[in-house]
């Protein structure tokens, strides 16, 4: 996916139909390349509140500079990307068994943070050092804080457009399953259906000493908790976070699903840094199993040099581009 710049004529935006035409005409220009396709070439400044209009053939969009209202970002499809998105495309128009694996890279376009790396420190602690069940007996309040804290957050995102495709093809096509690594509850807020959460979900929470009146887990949608930990209204015991912690094991009926959701004939893993095992290793099942296998994400994996075809770019932007053949193919 190849990007062209442009910057319009008059940062102060006058006339909106000077504005229009601009737009208009730089399409055109970009259209009667060669075989090439505009993506992408819509301002979506709050402070404007318009677009470029349902006539126009956009798939997506790449917002101007936020430091510069006058530069516009088009992405542009070249000739091989055409054919490397119709695989996929033509693989779901005409039924096939599809599984999908989503990661991070996923929600980033919804803002979610990331907990990896340089900058991911929450108050001087490491989240990995904070997502153990020892951490949690050993300073449970400050666990919880932490988890609490990533609630509040999550709650004031929204699902973006890589959500809403695949929750659209959760509801159109019969034999797709979507498995997640994600704990925020974006795909179900966008309306997928049968979301298998490998690793739990931030929104259920489960009786920390397992009493016997409570269930494993139930849904919680507080925000925030009056008191940290909250506590069990069966035992008045502390609540836990209904997330797998690092050093346990994935719930045997989750693993039960994915492992059946790798026979398959195409498997997509979107947005995964495929690091994180074991569902890092369900896109290598599903190939030994047969299946066509896609990943997509903007940086290679260890994986990229695994799969059948490899689609760079974000989530919502390569989405976006085979949702948009596959509805007006």
């Amino acid at each position: 996916m190849l990007t062209m710049r442009a910057w319009l004529p008059d940062p102060e935006f006058p006339d909106r139909s000077d504005i229009t035409g601009f737009y208009r005409d730089t399409l055109t220009r970009v259209d009667r390349l060669p075989g090439v396709e505009a993506v992408a070439a819509v301002n979506v400044r709050p402070c404007l509140g318009w677009g470029l209009g349902a006539d126009w053939d956009v798939e997506g969009w790449a917002p101007p500079d936020p430091d510069d209202p006058t530069f516009l970002e088009l992405r542009i499809i070249s000739p091989s990307y055409f054919s490397e998105l119709a695989i996929v495309v033509d693989r779901l128009r005409a039924g096939a068994r599809t599984t999908i694996l989503t990661g991070a890279g996923v929600s980033a376009a919804s803002g979610m943070p990331t907990f990896r790396g340089p900058g991911g420190l929450w108050k001087r602690h490491r989240p990995e050092a904070l997502a153990t069940p020892e951490a949690f007996a050993k300073v449970p309040v400050l666990v919880w804080e932490w988890y609490d804290w990533r609630r509040q957050l999550v709650a004031a995102c929204k699902p973006n457009r890589a959500h809403g495709v695949l929750a659209a093809w959760t509801r159109r096509y019969r034999d797709l399953r979507l498995i997640t690594q994600n704990v925020d509850g974006l795909h179900e807020r966008a309306g997928a259906d049968g979301v298998i959460r490998f690793h739990g979900s931030l929104w259920e929470v489960g009786c920390w000493g397992g009493c016997a009146a409570a269930p494993t887990r139930w849904p919680d949608h507080t925000v925030p908790f009056a008191t940290r930990p909250p506590t069990c209204s069966h035992c008045g015991g502390p609540l836990r976070p209904g997330v797998v912690w690092f050093g346990e094991g994935i719930d045997p009926a989750v693993l039960a699903q994915s492992d059946d959701a790798t026979s398959c004939d195409l498997f997509l893993t979107i947005g995964t840094s495929s690091l994180v095992y074991p569902a890092a290793g369900l896109v290598q099942q599903a190939r030994h199993r047969g299946a066509f296998t896609v990943e997509i994400n903007p940086d290679a994996t260890v994986v990229s040099d695994h799969v059948d075809l490899v689609l760079r770019g974000t989530a919502e932007a390569v989405l976006d581009a085979i949702e948009h053949r596959v509805e007006h193919r």
